[in-house]
């Protein structure tokens, strides 16, 4: 198992930050036993990398233990570990993860405590700059976009290497960084300042140099977001994002800087769930492509190491049932998934509706296809889906689609919504039935722009007859 050579050579040395034994470097005999002697219980829990409540491994605090209780039905971090057999924690500060350097790393301390002999991933995602889960004291790099701006590698390693360590002292063993996307659009959402820039061979010198960095400070670092969405517009956090961009332009600005991370030995690839209609003319979120991360990413580029799903609970992937997600991300050769989201509702590991596909079954018949998506400006338009209004969906889904787009783009196409809020009415009120309705409502909708330029012309033609009598009873009234 690819993940279990970064895992065990990543937390070599965690211990370290109050002063415990930190063990002695894997093997691969040393891996392959531990593998060996694991349940499979355990190997499929190692898969999974999600996030704990609480600001130690074994919190009382009623304000995590709830939160857990919900989430995974125990206490605290310790015994989700222990329960679920979790390959990887993501710290956040949202979940009270990330107070002060101390709390940190006696979190991280019984975390790996709590997961004996198999050790833990731990991660976060301190990129610098616009994302930055830890802040002072510790040193913050200022973000990829001003590093990049300075066109030096060494300062890229350097900042790099900076952030490892103080990482590493807390006991975090796998930076989610660096974004090392090639931002061709000006107005991504995504990226922005997290990238190093808009040229391939900068951003491919600055990635490969701060992969370096990472790596040489004793952590593992994690090249994202494969194939790369610095064309796109739309964080996949928030929605379908789909890029246009042919084979030939994802070879010339988006996969030179993963080459140079591969080159560099980057431990982690992180894939994407962007669609790449050029890469997988299927349409499957990248995450899930098995001709993205198996054919292109393994086959063509000869990556082996570790490739982690962007969060499984993203928006992008809304149309995919949520158990089937972690089947379909195995299948395309993900190694782990990241913050898969609970089937049906329940809490981890709960009973539930969702996929009960085993990896290698065919999908269910009843699975909704991806949602097609065509984007632009910053705004997205679907085709093809049922009106949310069902009896009126022959009348308005073309209105309901411009509809998604408007509400991506707040004070614009607002004619969206007036076509829409007709569509409805014309069903309400029959006239889907009286075809003349609609062609005398045309009619009038291009009939009144010639009236209003007839009033207001009229209100000048007035203004003006009222200004020339006003002037000639002020050049009287002067006269006398």
């Amino acid at each position: 198992m690819r993940i279990r050579q970064v895992l065990v050579s990543a937390t070599v040395g965690v211990l370290v930050a109050t002063g415990a034994s930190a063990g002695v470097a894997a093997t691969p005999d040393s891996i392959q036993t531990l593998v060996a002697g694991m349940s499979l219980e355990q190997k499929v829990g190692q898969l999974f990398a999600t996030y704990v409540y609480g600001d130690t491994a074994t919190t009382t605090d009623p304000a995590y233990t709830s939160q857990n209780q919900a989430a995974y039905g125990v206490d605290n971090g310790a015994q989700v570990i222990a329960k679920y057999h979790l390959g990887s924690v993501i710290y956040f500060t949202w979940s009270g993860n990330l107070a002060n350097p101390t709390q940190i790393a006696t979190l991280s301390n019984g975390l790996q405590q709590a997961a004996g002999g198999v050790p833990l991933l731990i991660s976060t995602d301190q990129e610098g700059g616009n994302v930055t889960r830890i802040g002072a004291p510790l040193a913050v790099s200022p973000g990829n976009m001003a590093i990049g701006a300075t066109f030096s590698a060494p300062d890229s390693y350097a900042m790099s290497h900076a952030t490892g360590a103080q990482l590493k002292a807390l006991g975090i063993t796998v930076d989610d960084a660096p974004v090392v996307d090639t931002n061709t659009n000006p107005a991504n959402a995504a990226d922005g300042p997290r990238s190093f820039g808009d040229r391939a061979g900068a951003v491919a010198a600055m990635s490969a140099a701060s992969v370096l960095g990472y790596q040489s400070a004793g952590i593992a670092a994690t090249a994202k977001h494969f194939p790369g969405l610095g064309s796109t517009s739309i964080n996949t956090d928030n929605g379908i994002a789909v890029t246009d961009e042919t084979r030939a332009q994802f070879d010339a600005n988006d996969l030179p800087p993963f080459r140079a991370a591969i080159a560099s030995g980057v431990d982690e690839i992180m894939a994407a769930h962007i669609v790449a209609p050029s890469l997988d003319p299927s349409g499957a979120a990248a995450s899930l492509s098995k001709p993205i991360v198996t054919d292109l990413l393994r086959g063509t580029m000869h990556y082996d190491g570790v490739v982690v799903t962007d969060a499984l609970s993203a928006a992008a992937l809304e149309n995919v049932d949520p158990a089937e997600r972690a089947v379909r991300a195995i299948e395309a050769g993900d190694d782990q998934l990241l913050m898969p989201r609970r089937a049906g509702g329940g809490r981890l590991g709960s009973p539930h509706r969702g996929s009960h596909r085993r990896v290698g079954d065919p999908p269910a018949a009843a699975q909704d296809p991806p949602r097609p998506v065509r984007e632009f400006a910053g705004g997205r338009v679907a085709s093809g889906v049922e009106c949310r209004h069902s009896a009126t969906a022959r009348h308005c889904s073309q209105d309901c689609d411009r509809l998604d787009h408007a509400r991506t783009q707040p004070g614009r196409h607002s004619s969206a919504r007036r076509r829409h809020r007709r569509a409805r009415t014309r069903h309400r009120m029959g006239r889907r039935d009286d075809p003349d309705a609609d062609r005398r409502h045309r009619h009038a909708r291009r009939e009144q722009p010639a009236r209003l330029h007839r009033i207001e012309s009229e209100r000048r033609h007035d203004r003006g007859c009222r200004s020339g009598r006003e002037r000639q009873r002020r050049r009287r009234r002067h006269n006398k």
